[in-house]
């Protein structure tokens, strides 16, 4: 193993950091985000961590810029990560595993830090979307009939907060309007996608 992708849980607060690292699992480095060491240094026992993928270092140092960039880390309260990558898509392993932590840490969250969540979703639906905001949402569309589309009776999703059993599901526990949830799935939004029929 020359290196590693690994994701930090803080089990107080339901923070999550995504981070690379050149070396060995065992070596005793921690991470590179002073937000999170001064958390970790206050009350290490509060954080445990899972090995996401090992691999070369630059094919390592790719993957970590893919899974920030397709969470959106920087900007999401979720994360300690102050800052995104430019990456690429990800491997449908590697979605299923960020997505399965994702929906382990909504799970964990109060319905207090679960509400707080979906109006600050509801805030950001409202507002005015910018062009750049406007393009990344776009993403490319599929030349289909929608109508006799197999996705309308999809089960099962995959989202950037977890796996869902329906649009509906996913809409009621992220606060993200059920039209747009629609359309990211649609438009094939980045890790967004149908997972059954």
């Amino acid at each position: 193993m020359e290196a590693f992708v690994y994701c930090w849980t803080d089990h107080k607060t339901n923070k999550l950091y995504i981070g690379s690292h050149k070396g060995s699992a065992d070596d005793g480095y921690v991470c590179s985000s002073k937000y999170m060491m001064e958390e970790y240094e206050n009350r290490s026992s509060d954080f445990t961590r899972e090995i996401i993928a090992t691999g070369t270092e630059e094919d390592i140092r790719k993957l970590e810029t893919k899974i920030l960039t397709s969470l959106n880390a920087a900007s999401s309260d979720m994360f300690y990560n102050k800052h995104n990558g430019f990456g690429q898509y990800l491997t449908k392993e590697i979605r299923q595993k960020i997505g399965v932590k994702s929906r382990q840490t909504w799970d964990n969250l109060s319905e207090e830090q679960k509400e707080a969540w979906r109006l600050k979703m509801s805030e950001v639906n409202k507002r005015p979307k910018t062009e750049k905001e406007k393009d990344s949402m776009r993403g490319q569309r599929p030349h289909v009939n929608q109508s006799g589309s197999r996705n309308n009776n999809a089960k099962t999703i995959s989202t950037p907060f977890g796996v869902f059993g329906s649009i509906k599901e996913c809409s009621e526990k992220t606060g993200i309007a059920y039209d747009n949830v629609h359309y990211k799935l649609r438009a094939k939004h980045k890790e967004w996608e149908y997972l059954s029929w």
